[in-house]
């Protein structure tokens, strides 16, 4: 990803396969949606995709015309993003809040954290980049980082996800009269081929509920 994403993003592509990702999530809700299945969805979204004009109206004509839940849709945006226009930023990621889309905060604390954007976005969560958590408990100062990061979060309401976490780190991402962390990633509770393989049969069992085809949604040509 590290060599292909930058070659999607300079030459156009990466607003065609966001477009796509965030439409196959979309469908994908709507069929678990109606297969009584409530689960949420992250989807990555690129600073150019998000720049995008009618971004905003992109994804809620997506979620519209597939009937998929807002509410169970995470776009996961970079601290990069944050950088510069802030205010645009504020204003597009509320727009979306309001009709129910939650946003999380990807790598967080690799790029330009601040405490004073922490506090304006409307955000849902945050999830700890895994340059500190790989070398946590060994290591006594990312240990330090990922407790603070924790307790600022649970302070804040938002949700919290460190990246990469084994079993031994669980005895150190606690916080004083607080619960672990909400969604630990990387400890193997079941195998990938499983977890994929339950998720396509409650999207088959979905499917009796809903149209043949779902509407069609154009996917930008530009390159």
């Amino acid at each position: 990803p590290s060599r292909f994403i930058p070659v999607a993003e300079s030459s156009g592509l990466i607003l065609r396969m966001g477009d796509w990702m965030i439409l196959q999530a979309c469908e994908t809700l709507a069929r678990l949606h109606a297969a009584g299945q409530e689960l949420l969805i992250s989807v990555n979204v690129s600073e150019r995709q998000f720049r995008q004009d009618d971004f905003v109206e992109r994804v809620l004509g997506m979620l519209a015309q597939t009937g998929a839940p807002a509410a169970l849709l995470i776009l996961e945006v970079t601290e990069s993003l944050l950088i510069e226009h802030l205010d645009d930023t504020i204003a597009r990621m509320s727009d979306l809040v309001r009709h129910g889309v939650r946003f999380s905060i990807d790598d967080f604390g690799t790029g330009y954290s601040s405490l004073a954007y922490l506090k304006r976005l409307p955000l849902y969560e945050l999830k700890i980049d895994k340059s500190f958590v790989q070398d946590t408990p060994d290591d006594p100062n990312d240990t330090a980082i990922v407790q603070s990061i924790i307790s600022v979060a649970r302070h804040l309401k938002l949700r919290v996800v460190p990246m990469s976490v084994k079993p031994a780190i669980l005895s150190v991402i606690s916080v004083p009269n607080q619960s672990f962390v909400d969604v630990p990633l990387g400890i193997r509770r079941s195998s990938r081929t499983a977890a994929t393989q339950r998720v396509m049969k409650l999207v088959t069992v979905g499917q009796r509920y809903l149209p043949e085809r779902l509407p069609v949604i154009p996917i930008r040509n530009e390159v």
